[in-house]
């Protein structure tokens, strides 16, 4: 098999394993893949998952395609969106699996589990044409309400520095109803009061 031909054919995809290149090419053999690793044609994500080493492929993409299903959330999508103030280099996303992590190219990849009735309220973006799983503002927020827990005054609330000028408070209600947790209702409550009472 010739190199090239096989990048101009996978390389489209981001990220891939051997299920996807058999796709393509049906009597594939691995072993390639360790020989072009060597020559530092490839890199191993984790797993049975590579990228090309000279492809740029989006890290949320990334993310979304080494461990599925998940989406970006918490951390990752609230800078995104501007909703944090600090800018977080590590990718954090959720899934319906159990809680993982990896590091890759010194990013640390982490997902946090939810259950599969509140694996919900992302949209598919597109970045250089990949489609990527992103939750949407509220649902960032209201993931990192649930599984980061901060404390529960309006004090601690407050020390989160958030900007909630382009959250929806309709959807953001809607959405915690998937949960069904009386906790997370209450602290959504307060957060929304809390932050009403400053403006």
């Amino acid at each position: 098999m010739i190199y090239l031909d096989f990048k101009n054919k996978i390389m489209p995809l981001g990220v891939f394993s051997p299920r996807d290149i058999k796709k393509y090419y049906p009597a594939f053999d691995t072993r390639r893949l360790v020989e072009w690793k060597e020559k530092g044609y490839i890199s191993k994500v984790r797993n049975s998952w590579y990228i090309f080493n000279d492809n740029k492929v989006n890290n949320f993409f990334i993310s979304n395609r080494v461990y599925s299903p998940s989406y970006i959330s918490l951390e990752s999508a609230l800078s995104y969106y501007g909703v944090i103030p600090e800018a977080v280099f590590n990718i954090t996303a959720v899934t319906t699996l159990k809680t993982y992590s990896f590091e890759f190219k010194d990013i640390i990849y982490s997902y946090n589990t939810i259950k599969t009735n509140a694996y919900t309220g992302y949209e598919i973006a597109y970045n250089d044409e990949l489609p990527l799983k992103i939750a949407t503002p509220e649902k960032a927020l209201i993931d990192f309400l649930y599984l980061r827990k901060p404390g529960n005054s309006d004090k601690d609330l407050l020390e989160l520095r958030l900007d909630l000028i382009n959250i929806d408070l309709n959807e953001l209600f809607r959405l915690t109803g998937f949960f069904k947790n009386k906790k997370l209702e209450e602290k959504v409550n307060l957060l929304v009061k809390t932050y009403d009472n400053i403006k």
